[in-house]
């Protein structure tokens, strides 16, 4: 049966405002480079006043989002369910989205604002995360309908909605089980990955068939050092398991069958984005049967074009680039 979108995603809505910034400045406000931190409204105004006349970037993020923005972008149907604040960053945020032609299910929220994600940017084109959630924190159950999620090939979701709503986050899964959809996960994070370790691996095991974990989060879930060790780990909860490895491509197992893709070589400028939009292409050429090889090949292709700008938001059309991957 024909469905009407190939990915719905249910994430964390955030505005994304990327700043460029020496490691100094990442002591002064006590974050640990490369790493996903939460702040309270306390700390998002000292950041602010920091910061006010540094140049900014400001573009509708969260992982999950940025996920359907890249699958948008090849010519796939998605459809997200998140919330934003009645502000001005809301407006923005469901502007943007539309005219990525992914459909919003996104929910206005008068208890917050619209939540925050400052992306701090090192010469290095590490990305450092502080986090104030917002409105995103208050999606409730009644905003995730079975209704939307049966109309889907796939669910996505990742670690950072597991973390801070997971009753939303099961509620999603378990509706994608009962209709027999099909379940992508990105764990997103070592440091969510490390508190909520078993709890993690309950959930890769009762719903998921594709899990994306990286280069830094692999040994965390899996206790192995080894990124292929750590990938037989992760293939015996899953159907589909892809360890990312930055430079060093990527490691895709189904079954007995391993494949070690390739890093597209580029310019980095910044790597916000880079295992959101690997994640893109891998499921675009997933849900288009293409063979996982050439899903990792995708992945990596679209990974290698967002870490050669500044943000996770590919403007440029690519999917006749994608096409003419083998």
């Amino acid at each position: 049966m024909d469905k009407e979108f190939d990915v719905v995603a249910v994430g964390n809505t955030l505005m994304d405002i990327l700043i460029q910034v020496d490691e100094n400045h990442l002591a002064e406000f006590n974050l640990k480079k490369g790493t996903f931190h939460l702040i309270d409204e306390n700390q998002v105004n000292k950041i602010i006043e920091r910061f006010k006349e540094t140049k900014q970037t400001l573009t509708p993020a969260g992982a999950a989002a940025n996920t359907v923005m890249g699958l948008a972008n090849l010519g796939a149907k998605c459809l997200l369910i998140g919330r934003v604040g009645n502000d001005a960053h809301g407006d923005m945020y469901e502007e943007v989205v539309t005219k990525e032609k992914v459909i919003s299910k996104i929910i206005r929220c008068n208890k917050s604002g619209t939540g925050r994600c400052f992306t701090f940017i090192t010469s290095d084109a590490e990305r450092t995360f502080a986090v104030n959630l917002g409105a995103a924190i208050n999606l409730e159950k009644e905003n995730v309908l079975e209704e939307d999620i049966k109309k889907a090939k796939l669910l996505y979701l990742t670690g950072y909605l597991i973390e801070n709503i997971r009753s939303i986050a099961v509620h999603a899964l378990e509706i994608a089980k009962k209709n027999n959809i099909l379940v992508a996960i990105d764990l997103a994070d070592a440091g969510i990955i490390r508190r909520h370790k078993e709890d993690l691996r309950n959930i890769v095991r009762e719903y998921a068939n594709i899990v994306f974990v990286n280069e830094v989060e692999a040994p965390v879930f899996t206790d192995k050092e080894d990124p292929n060790e750590a990938l037989y780990t992760l293939s015996e909860d899953c159907d589909i398991a892809v360890v990312k490895l930055g430079k060093n491509g990527s490691l895709i197992k189904e079954k007995n069958e391993i494949w070690h893709i390739d890093a597209v070589p580029t310019k980095v400028v910044d790597t916000t984005g880079a295992g959101d939009l690997y994640a893109s292409g891998f499921l675009w050429g997933y849900l288009n049967e293409r063979p996982l090889e050439t899903c990792g090949k995708i992945g990596a292709f679209l990974a290698s074009r967002v870490i050669a700008q500044i943000g996770a938001r590919i403007k440029e059309p690519l999917a006749a680039h994608v096409k003419e991957i083998e």
